[in-house]
């Protein structure tokens, strides 16, 4: 499984694409002009969260190819899975029983929570916006963030913490992965802007560090604070800081 650099997911139109006019029905019609065939589309949510199923194949030379894509809803990423069988084999045995493994998930309310909150009642952000000046609350969860990048072993950059924004750094085997978060309290909404950034074999491990770091800051916070999490992609280019 791995970050998929081809397919994302846009929350707000709940489809997976491959950039910003190219939608599920685009992705499918290409694989079939690069002479693939596709057997099996199937788009479900499995505890809330949009998942992507698909079966293709060729004649020349005679493949089988599956792919699980996954919504991480953090931002537009998705991760995918891909398993091949051998040559002239199908795999459907196999394909049939990660079906059933993903199927038989059981219910998770915390997964369920996250994924179906209440819609935002923040206005849009743009260029003319003034933003909110930091608050408490504001530098409470910047020390939250600083303190889970501690448990974690990672290290936490609070040089622009009185502007509420924290950069979250983990040293893995492949290079950094740097997280940046921007709190900006709204007074009924905590907005939280947030990027990540790695280069290399580190870029593998994004969905892994952002997984640990976002589940650790979940708990060390509790439900606490009304964070909703920005995913316009304009509105980030106005709240993040420019590296």
């Amino acid at each position: 499984m791995r970050v998929s650099t081809s397919i994302a997911y846009d929350r707000k139109k709940d489809a997976f694409m491959c950039g910003p006019d190219c939608g599920e029905a685009d992705v499918i019609a290409g694989m079939t002009q690069n002479g693939m065939k596709v057997i099996e589309s199937d788009r479900r949510r499995i505890n809330s969260v949009p998942v992507w199923l698909m079966h293709v194949s060729s004649d020349e030379p005679r493949l089988n190819a599956y792919m699980v894509y996954v919504a991480t809803l953090i931002e537009t990423n998705a991760v995918v899975f891909t398993w091949a069988p051998a040559e002239n084999e199908s795999g459907a045995e196999v394909w049939s029983a990660i079906k059933r493994a993903m199927f038989a998930t059981p219910p998770d309310p915390r997964w369920e929570a996250a994924v179906n909150r209440p819609a935002r009642m923040t206005p849009p952000i743009g260029l003319m916006s003034k933003l909110p000046a930091p608050t408490e609350r504001v530098a409470a969860l910047v020390s939250a963030a600083s303190r889970t990048a501690t448990q974690l072993k990672f290290d936490a950059d609070i040089s622009m913490a009185s502007e509420g924004i924290v950069r979250v750094i983990s040293k893995t085997p492949d290079g950094p992965v740097t997280l940046t978060l921007r709190f900006l309290d709204y007074g009924e909404e905590i907005l939280l802007g947030s990027s990540a950034r790695a280069s290399g074999d580190a870029t593998f491990r994004l969905n892994e560090v952002q997984r640990a770091f976002y589940q650790s800051f979940g708990e060390e916070v509790g439900e606490g604070f009304p964070i909703v999490a920005i995913e316009d992609g304009s509105e980030l280019l106005v709240v993040m800081p420019r590296d």
